[in-house]
């Protein structure tokens, strides 16, 4: 593994180490590791450099790099061995998945204490593969592709979206046959109200990615703050709201949302208001510099931590509820027993806890404190939507709408 230095670039540093981005956005310097900013400068700025602009000590945050490092190649190293068969007699439940960045790590280490209680007391091997989900699903579609026969896949999936979990040709006529959607321990009061039990049991969702906005009152004009979804779809804000289109599942969410409140107009009129697809994270470190910024943002619950006490902008959770992208275990139903206590650990309090405080991904589990705020509405496409419609088709259409309208 090479070693992290201060005369390495960024560009070579997230080469080498993608998932530090996160450590970046944690120490308010996500300014450094937007698309924009690498691909001016990426390639010949040295972390040294990057440090020294932004009044930071350079052999301090390397050290916080090499650390991170470090932790992830451990825990990587002893989490999975690729699906390796076990030994006669041998009892193993094979995880992986998508993992939101903010919260991997962490996740990472609860799971590895996870694997030594199991092995301890149950004898049991668990052996796990989560990457950020920046860093997309074609990894894990290739993975499952390979293994061809549902039966053969991993015991646990975590994915976020409605692309590859809810492939059909992928998952067979009869997935129901195959996978067991966990018994819900209850659901937060908060988040009462929506059907988040799959009534065919196959799907099992345990926390929420929600998208809120950004409003930045300086670029308004004489437009009103929007409130709700119906009202950045008005004419008036087109080119005026940046979308996040590279955040592939939370963004197919919001498509596949509008598509059913606002028909295929409502996806075209999203288009229209495109103005801006950068990463949150350069938007809003484009607001707190006061450049050129849309006058409303669709982004994650998560970046609004980047937009406190920034003067002229605040966030706004629509009125008509929050676009959730749930985020989703594919359960096996084959060795059941062995299975169920690390689907309990990702539908549990300590996971949710992780989620909900250091990355506000609201969790389902009703004992997790999800800190939201007082008023908090949610909007999620559903169940009819999902088992009524083709939802990889629906989806690939409402790109082609979108797409159409922004072009």
């Amino acid at each position: 593994m090479t070693t992290v230095h201060e005369d390495m670039t960024l560009q070579q540093l997230l080469e080498i180490q993608p998932q530090v981005r996160q450590l970046f956005v944690a120490h308010d310097l996500a300014a450094l590791v937007t698309p924009d900013f690498l691909a001016a400068a990426g390639r010949f700025l040295t972390l040294r450099s990057a440090l020294a602009q932004q009044g930071r000590c350079s052999a301090t945050f390397v050290e916080l790099l090499r650390q991170q490092g470090q932790r992830e190649a451990a825990l990587e190293a002893g989490l999975y061995n690729g699906g390796a068969p076990v030994g006669l007699g041998q009892k193993r439940v094979e995880a992986l998945g998508l993992l939101p960045c903010p919260v991997r790590l962490p996740v990472l280490e609860a799971f590895d204490g996870l694997r030594r209680r199991l092995a301890e007391v149950q004898g049991l091997e668990l052996e796990g593969r989560f990457e950020a989900a920046a860093v997309g699903a074609d990894w894990m579609a290739q993975l499952l592709r390979q293994r061809g026969d549902v039966a053969q896949w991993p015991d646990l999936i975590v994915s976020a979206g409605f692309d590859l979990l809810f492939d059909r040709q992928l998952l067979g006529p009869e997935p129901q046959r195959h996978f067991q959607a966990l018994a819900p321990a209850g659901v937060y009061p908060q988040l009462a109200g929506h059907d988040w039990q799959d009534p065919a049991g196959i799907y099992t969702p345990f926390a929420l990615v929600p998208a809120v906005f950004m409003v930045d009152r300086r670029a308004l004009g004489g437009l009103p703050v929007p409130h709700g979804w119906a009202d950045l779809l008005q004419p008036a804000y087109a080119g005026r709201v940046a979308v996040p289109v590279g955040d592939f599942d939370l963004f197919n969410a919001i498509l596949l949302t509008i598509q059913r409140d606002f028909g295929d107009e409502g996806v075209r009129q999203l288009g229209r208001a495109l103005q801006s697809s950068a990463h949150p994270a350069q938007l809003v470190a484009d607001a707190r510099q006061s450049a050129a910024a849309p006058a409303v943002t669709i982004l994650p619950y998560f970046f609004t931590r980047m937009a406190g006490n920034i003067p002229g902008v605040e966030i706004v959770w629509p009125d008509d509820g929050a676009i959730v992208s749930p985020i989703f275990m594919l359960l096996r139903r084959q060795n059941w027993e062995d299975i169920r206590p690390v689907a309990e650990f990702f539908a549990g309090v300590e996971v949710g806890t992780l989620l909900a405080h250091k990355g506000l991904f609201p969790a389902l589990h009703p004992q997790v404190d999800n800190r939201l705020p007082p008023q908090a509405p949610l909007k999620w496409l559903g169940w009819q939507q999902i088992y009524h419609q083709d939802v990889p088709a629906l989806l690939r259409h409402c790109l082609d709408q979108f797409g159409q309208a922004a072009a």
